[in-house]
């Protein structure tokens, strides 16, 4: 197939690396794909990084209508069958081409809005021919909320390179922090911003970092836009305070540290005992089948698409919410009782063999995107 993705974001998180990731396969598999995105963006020079094609796309409100004949003229040089709309800024400027009738399908990577504004609803119901939600609880909400008939949403959720992501992955990085192989090491992935809850985990450590010597914490993300940043420095500033310094190393090893960005996702993983996922919203996730590929223990917040993945006390360990006392109690628990950790991290592990594997992701998308041209 010939598929276009439009990706206007500037900035890096789950919903660039997803398409990064979608696209590679594609091409890897015989098919062709594009991003079209802006110059300045993280994911163009990602993209760059990995030999994978893009076309620059203007993405100001400025440049709309040059932008717009820009996708028309290389849907038809290239002969792209469908194309994937990731954002409303991507949304809006396929939406005079499927008036005209190209085949638009809009990807939905976060959740959608309790009071949803009619205006950035529009694209959704009018916009596109087909919405694949990445959770069910997002399918749902638009069905309840928005009033979009059933058959018009597909659901394909996160899936993961197995290849990558496996239990044998060195584990570098716990020398690099100091951690001593009998240390039970807990920690966090995510980008930082309001709704990833990295300060409910960072106080969470701190609850049981000092009277549980046995085990240390990792915070690791960069944050991203003026308030993720605002998180960032305030995370730095609890450290320092308490520690004189915001990351453990071999020489001076802290309970807690803070990573910062790192792109050796595999060797993180490997080297951690425990995952956390302690977010206060998340449509669906990367980190929870990452973590069950390389077999290990998940904590999550019991909210938006986390529970599709993760059953309590199977696979994973549920908590609610922003509560800090019930993230610490987990973490205590994980770190204190072996049997029950290795049993989800097992189960995990299992889960992701038989469900999660990109291949078996991609296969369902190929199916949507023949399903949408052919219809």
């Amino acid at each position: 197939m010939r598929i276009l993705h439009l990706e206007s974001g500037l900035f890096w998180g789950g919903q660039e690396f997803r398409t990064i990731m979608e696209v590679q396969w594609l091409h890897e598999h015989g098919h062709e794909a594009w991003i079209g995105c802006d110059a300045d963006s993280r994911i163009a020079a990602e993209a760059t990084k990995r030999g994978l094609p893009w076309v620059e796309i203007p993405m100001k409100k400025s440049a709309y209508l040059s932008s717009v004949l820009r996708i028309r003229s290389f849907i038809k040089e290239k002969g792209i069958q469908v194309t994937n709309a990731h954002g409303s800024k991507d949304a809006a400027l396929a939406y005079p081409l499927h008036l005209l009738g190209h085949p638009i399908v809009r990807y939905r990577h976060i959740m959608v809005p309790k009071n949803p504004k009619p205006r950035s609803m529009f694209l959704f119901k009018h916009g596109c021919k087909l919405i694949l939600a990445c959770s069910q609880n997002i399918a749902q909400d638009f069905v309840k909320l928005v009033g979009i008939a059933p058959e018009r949403i597909a659901t394909v959720g996160e899936g993961v390179d197995l290849q990558k992501f496996h239990p044998e992955v060195p584990q570098s990085v716990r020398e690099e922090f100091g951690v001593q192989p009998a240390q039970i090491f807990v920690g966090m992935v995510a980008m930082i911003r309001s709704e990833k809850g990295h300060r409910t985990f960072l106080r969470a450590a701190l609850k049981i970092a000092d009277q549980c010597p046995n085990a240390r914490f990792l915070i690791v993300g960069q944050g991203v836009g003026a308030r993720g940043e605002e998180i960032e420095a305030d995370l730095e500033k609890i450290m320092r305070e308490r520690y004189g310094a915001t990351r453990s190393t071999t020489e001076k090893p802290l309970p807690i540290s803070l990573a910062g960005y790192r792109t050796d996702l595999p060797q993180l993983f490997s080297a951690l005992d425990v995952v956390v996922i302690p977010s206060k919203a998340e449509a669906q996730s990367q980190v929870a089948p990452q973590a069950f590929a390389t077999r290990r223990a998940v904590i999550a917040s019991d909210v938006g698409g986390l529970p599709e993945l993760i059953t309590h006390g199977v696979n994973g360990h549920l908590v609610p919410p922003g509560e800090t006392q019930a993230l610490a109690e987990a973490m205590e628990r994980l770190i204190a009782d072996e049997p029950y950790r290795q049993q989800l991290a097992e189960a995990g592990y299992d889960y992701a063999q038989k469900h999660l594997s990109f291949d078996h992701i991609m296969g369902k998308m190929l199916e949507v995107y023949a399903g949408v041209v052919s219809s």
